[in-house]
């Protein structure tokens, strides 16, 4: 008898289990979350932490003092008793302050790649980013043309310059209709789309019709070859940024090797500008995948 009231008491009530089964039957079972959707979870918890105690800081103490200053007008006495509690409570809040400030502080680049990873980071970062690439390569390509001028470098050395600026400008003129591109196919990003594939396996694994759930299946295969393909966009563009920065590198070092040239020094900029050339080829071959991901339709990558 002890033994069957104890298993009695144990499991859950009729009611509860019940709600609990409805439940999972509604959401699914999730997925445990990555190492980067964790870090992201943290942060704005702490965040949110922070900020709901400074709201509780400045509206405690906030009435405080001006309970203090009332009963001051009305009796008279101004002994300054909101000072206490201010300072107590000061010094907790200032602890969490800067302990949550050093935590952000220390994390702050595996933040940044999380957010890019799980697509969290603004649009217009990415922009920010082509637009600084472009202006730095101006810059760049203009100073090692003066300096080459103020030396005996030869001909070759400008004609090089000038063929790898236009080819950085194709490739940064090529990644910003990338992302022009990414923005249409998927809107809301790469969380946008992991939130729409969960949704379909999510039905997908609540369908009892099996007709039903072979449409669910199949919109599940065509939503996860989308976000390999956006993946693999999203590398080829992080690589062009790379060969950018490579080229605007030499390009520097270029104007710091002209004081040399003078002396009967060579330097060359054929590697980088056939990198530039190179992401060029891969920059179309990213162009023929966008062209499959808007139709819906896939293609090899071998295709011409």
């Amino acid at each position: 008898m002890s033994r069957r009231r104890r298993h009695r008491s144990d499991s859950p009530p009729p009611l509860l289990a019940s709600l609990k089964r409805e439940f999972e039957a509604l959401v699914g079972h999730a997925p445990p979350p990555s190492p980067e959707e964790r870090l992201i979870q943290t942060r704005n918890r702490r965040v949110r932490g922070l900020r709901a105690h400074t709201r509780a800081f400045v509206i405690v103490n906030g009435f405080m003092v001006l309970l203090w200053a009332t009963v001051g007008l009305v009796v008279g006495s101004w002994f300054p008793w909101f000072v206490f509690p201010l300072l107590g409570w000061g010094m907790g809040y200032t602890f969490h302050a800067v302990g949550t400030r050093a935590w952000l502080a220390e994390r702050q680049d595996d933040i940044a790649r999380a957010e890019k990873q799980l697509g969290l980071a603004p649009p217009q970062d990415e922009t920010r980013r082509w637009a600084e690439l472009r202006r730095r390569c101006e810059a760049a390509v203009r100073s090692a043309h003066e300096a080459l001028a103020q030396t005996m470098g030869d001909d070759g050395l400008h004609e090089h310059l000038e063929s790898g600026h236009a080819q950085t400008v194709a490739l940064l003129d090529g990644a910003e209709r990338l992302d022009a591109t990414l923005a249409e196919v998927v809107p809301g990003g790469m969380q946008g789309l992991r939130a729409e594939l969960a949704r379909v396996e999510g039905a997908w694994s609540q369908a009892e019709d099996p007709g039903l759930r072979s449409v669910h299946a199949q919109n599940r295969a065509l939503l996860q070859a989308r976000r390999e393909k956006i993946e693999a966009l999203m590398v080829e563009r992080d690589r062009i940024a790379a060969t950018v920065e490579s080229f605007v590198i030499a390009a520097d070092n270029l104007k710091l090797d002209a004081l040399r040239l003078g002396a009967g020094e060579r330097t060359s900029l054929q590697e980088p500008v056939q990198r530039l050339q190179d992401e060029l080829e891969v920059l179309e071959r990213v162009r023929r995948e966008l062209v499959s991901l808007e139709s819906g339709t896939p293609r090899s990558g071998g295709d011409p």
